[in-house]
C-alpha cells in the first residue's frame, strides 16, 4: 500500500496536522488487489458513499473505487488503483512508482510512500487536473510541491523526474506545477529541469492568464460548469456537452444534488439550473471574461494533449 498526498505529506513534510489539512485518506494499491483492499476497509465499519449508479460510474473510471466513509460520516478512505482515470491522456504505467516507493512509518504503521521524484510528478498532475474545474486549494497544492522540493533538496534525483515525466508524456502538467512552485514560492528547482520540461508549444501569455484566473481568483469557473472537459472543441461537441452539463444524468444528480430528506429529483434539476443561471448572469455582464475562461480551458487541454502526443 502506498500512502498518497496528504497522508504522506503530513508525516514526512509538515509534521503537524494543524498545518496541512486533508479531506480523506488516499491509498494506492495494485489494480488486481483494489477490490480486496476495499473489502478489508469495509470490515472496519466503513461503507461506500453515493448511489449505486454513482458507485458504478466511479468504478468504470478506473482511478479509485467508491469512497468509503465511517459511521459518523467524518473520516473517508479512497482506494486508488491509479492516479488518473483510464480515459485520461495522462495515464501511464505506474511500475516505476512501485519500484521506487520508499518504506516509512505513518502513525506507527509501516507503509510505502512515493519516492520524492514521483511524489512531485503526482502532485503536479493532481494540481493541473484540478484547475479544469476550480481555483479552490490551488495555493495549498503549490505549497505542497514547494515543500517537497525543500525537504528533499539534496536527495532529489532530477534525472529520474525528467525520465518519468518525458517518458510518460506528462511534461506539460509537471512543468505547469513545478514552474509555479518556483515562481510563487521560490522552490529550489533547477533551471535546466524546467527547460527540459517546458512543452514545445508553450504560451507564456496563456500561462499568466491561467495563473491569474485558475489559481489566484476564487470566482466560479463557468466553463467547467457548462462545458464538460472535451478533447475537441467543434461546435457540435460543445453544444452536446453543454446540454449534458445543464441536464446531467440521474446518477450525477443523486451524487451531487439529491437529498431525499429535503429535495426530490425533479426539484434538484430545477435547483441546478437555477444555480448555473446565477453564475451565467455574472458572465453575461462581462462577455470578455467568458471568452478568456474558454481560452484558458482550451489551453489546459492543449497542454495535456500535447504532452500525450509528443515523442
Amino acid at each position: 500500500v502506498i500512502a498518497l498526498k496528504g497522508a504522506a505529506l503530513l508525516e514526512q513534510i509538515y509534521g503537524n496536522v494543524s498545518i496541512r489539512t486533508m479531506s480523506d485518506l488516499d491509498l494506492l494499491v495494485p489494480e488486481e488487489l483494489a477490490e480486496r483492499a476495499q473489502a478489508l476497509v469495509e470490515t472496519l465499519g466503513y461503507t461506500p458513499s453515493g448511489s449505486e449508479e454513482a458507485q458504478r460510474r466511479t468504478r468504470e473510471e478506473h482511478r479509485h473505487l467508491p469512497s468509503l466513509v465511517d459511521a459518523d460520516g467524518i473520516a473517508a478512505v479512497e482506494i486508488h488503483s491509479h492516479i488518473v482515470t483510464r480515459s485520461s491522456p495522462l495515464r501511464f504505467s505506474l511500475s516505476g512508482f512501485w519500484a521506487r516507493a520508499k518504506r516509512t512509518t505513518l502513525v506507527d504503521e509501516e507503509v510505502l510512500t512515493l519516492a520524492p521524484e514521483d511524489m512531485l510528478v503526482h502532485l503536479a498532475i493532481h494540481f493541473f487536473l484540478d484547475r479544469r474545474f476550480r481555483s479552490y486549494a490551488a495555493l495549498g497544492q503549490i505549497c505542497d510541491m514547494a515543500e517537497v522540493t525543500r525537504a528533499y533538496e539534496h536527495e532529489l534525483d532530477w534525472d529520474i523526474l525528467l525520465r518519468q515525466s518525458l517518458g510518460s508524456k506528462v511534461r506539460g502538467p509537471v512543468y505547469c506545477g513545478l514552474s509555479l512552485a518556483r515562481e510563487m514560492l521560490d522552490a529550489p528547482i533547477p533551471d535546466n529541469v524546467l527547460s527540459a520540461l517546458r512543452p514545445l508549444e508553450y504560451s507564456q501569455e496563456s500561462a499568466k492568464r491561467f495563473t491569474r484566473r485558475r489559481v489566484l481568483d476564487t470566482r466560479p469557473v463557468l466553463v467547467s460548469d457548462l462545458i464538460a472537459p472535451v478533447a475537441t472543441y467543434s461546435l457540435p461537441t460543445l453544444l452536446k456537452n453543454m446540454v449534458t452539463r445543464l441536464f446531467p444524468s440521474r446518477a450525477y444528480m443523486s451524487e451531487n444534488y439529491y437529498d431525499a430528506g429535503s429535495r426530490g429529483m425533479y426539484s434538484s434539476y430545477f435547483y441546478r439550473f437555477k444555480e448555473l443561471m446565477a453564475v451565467l448572469v455574472l458572465y453575461v455582464k462581462n462577455p470578455v471574461e467568458l471568452w478568456q475562461q474558454f481560452q484558458i480551458d482550451r489551453w489546459i487541454h492543449s497542454m495535456q494533449n500535447e504532452s500525450s502526443s509528443e515523442s
